[in-house]
């Protein structure tokens, strides 16, 4: 039986950040109005459970079709113990390799089992628990095939998010490590040891600096790559479950195999030149993750070879002055899109471009639209704020000093953005669950010293006034990551003098 769409969480409050909605009882286990949201995912999984309980009733020699799966695509909060599942119509063979493959953004890619325990299903018992406030990344591939030997007509890609401990308490700034970082900050499980490492790149210092954690404290920074770097990413790009880096550099994308022990092997070119952003993400659906590079006012799909060396793809417009990017789908078509917003300033306001995917598999092509967003915009996250299982879009508007969240119709359109004050502008944006409520929040950084500034998310994708963190002035650019293995996500920001590590502590009473 598939289990519920989400568990039910407490729904405590952030005491520091997040003031409690009136009415609200702290003693209170359950969250009632998170029932109420989830309660038509819930009612959808069991329809589909009940469905595929019936006699199957199909042609043999007909290509499988996916009925159902577990979890959902774009799930939130989704428990760290679970497996991943996915319903046939007709009994499948049980893969042996890389039929399915699943990855952790925070690890790479993840290791597991098959299992045959459900003819109509695939599942995937990962080795080990999922980490927590994860994105995992699916592909399922065309040469999954029925017992009859038959296969996919066209692979899919699909995602979810993972749960956080509910309950969690304020935000604390903690120790810091003095250097001259970039402006990007990214975290991962670099070394192998569970504990999240630190990657920054970007203005002033042009470089890429690798920090890595010891049990939760981060070591002096040891320089990564090579070029002029202005951002990158972390991902498993040769598939062996440790992360590599790739690198936009004025000159080309250098590609930085992770060797699992916290170094790298040297770098190597990507074919792409004057990249200014860069994004991953399995864009045709083999198996392997491909990279999206933006060169001037066009983004151009890295298509992965399979050993991490790549070839061009389709393009789509990006919009003057890119500056921020994410790959996801949109649609829920099982292919992955592209948003990029541009930092575009005191013209009227910016533009985000959305580049949805078409076709059935394969390379990828797109159709494009645009949307009007605030001036100067800085930064782009993507997340189900409003949990109805469609993705939705957040931008930092710097020079109007506020957030736009564009909440998803559903088919990859877009409402016009509602914005939220930041009393500040936000130079860096990230996106989470701080308080375990099972809705995403918003973390921002500050162009302006101000700090972090956290917009708490009180449902169906409306926020609170922004809230300042104290003892983070200097913040500009973040990340959300479980710094500490306590089951919650904490928060890593650049401060232009260094790196600093937030906590979030739990609740007194």
């Amino acid at each position: 039986m598939l289990r519920p769409a989400l568990a039910l969480l407490l729904g405590l409050s952030l005491v520091a950040c997040f003031p409690d909605p009136p009415g609200d009882d702290e003693d209170d286990t359950l969250d009632a109005s998170l029932g109420d949201a989830i309660g038509d995912a819930t009612d959808t999984r069991a329809d589909t459970a009940a469905d595929t309980t019936a006699p199957l009733d199909v042609d043999p020699n007909a290509p499988p079709q996916i009925l159902a799966y577990e979890p959902l695509p774009n799930e939130s909060a989704v428990p760290v113990t679970d497996r991943v599942e996915i319903v046939f119509d007709h009994p499948m063979a049980v893969p042996t390799g890389d039929e399915v493959v699943a990855w952790s953004a925070a690890a790479g890619r993840i290791a597991g089992t098959f299992s045959d325990e459900a003819p109509t299903r695939i599942i995937f018992e990962p080795d080990l628990a999922f980490v927590a406030g994860d994105r995992v990344d699916v592909a399922v591939r065309k040469i999954v095939a029925s017992t009859a030997g038959e296969f996919l007509e066209a692979p899919v890609a699909y995602h979810f998010w993972t749960a956080v401990k509910p309950g969690q308490g304020k935000l604390v700034a903690g120790p810091s490590v003095a250097f001259t970082p970039g402006t990007r900050v990214l975290t991962g499980l670099i070394d192998g040891d569970r504990f999240p490492d630190v990657i920054t790149t970007g203005v002033p210092s042009f470089g890429v600096d690798l920090l890595l954690a010891k049990a939760g404290a981060l070591a002096e920074p040891v320089a990564v790559g090579a070029g002029r770097a202005l951002d990158a990413v972390l991902a498993d790009l040769d598939n062996d479950g440790d992360l590599d880096l790739a690198v936009a550099t004025e000159g080309n994308v250098q590609i930085v195999l992770g060797n699992g022990d916290g170094t790298f092997a040297a770098a190597r070119s990507a074919p792409a030149t004057s990249v200014t952003l860069i994004a991953s993400g399995d864009l045709d659906a083999d198996g392997d993750l491909d990279l999206v590079a933006v060169e001037s006012e066009t983004a151009v799909v890295l298509l992965n070879q399979g050993d991490g060396t790549f070839s061009r793809g389709a393009t789509t417009p990006a919009g003057p002055a890119a500056s921020g990017m994410v790959v996801a789908d949109l649609n829920a078509d099982g292919r992955l899109d592209i948003a990029i917003v541009s930092n575009e300033c005191c013209s009227g306001g910016g533009s985000l471009h959305v580049a949805l995917a078409k076709g059935e598999g394969g390379a990828p092509a797109f159709t494009d639209a645009s949307y009007t967003i605030g001036q100067g915009a800085m930064a782009l996250v993507v997340g189900d704020f409003d949990l109805d299982e469609a993705l939705d879009l957040a931008v930092a508007n710097a020079a109007d000093s506020n957030v736009g969240v564009l909440l998803n119709r559903g088919n990859g359109a877009f409402d016009p953005q509602e914005v939220y004050g930041a009393g500040t502008a936000i130079s860096g944006l990230a996106a989470g669950d701080l308080d375990g409520d099972g809705q995403l929040d918003l973390v921002g950084g500050s162009v302006n010293d101000v700090g972090i500034v956290v917009l708490a998310n009180r449902g169906n994708g409306v926020f609170s006034s922004a809230i300042t963190v104290p003892g983070t002035a200097g913040a500009r650019h973040v990340a959300l990551v479980d710094a500490d293995r306590d089951g919650d996500l904490d928060v890593v920001a650049e401060t232009g003098a260094g790196v600093l590590l937030v906590r979030n502590e739990a609740a007194s009473n």
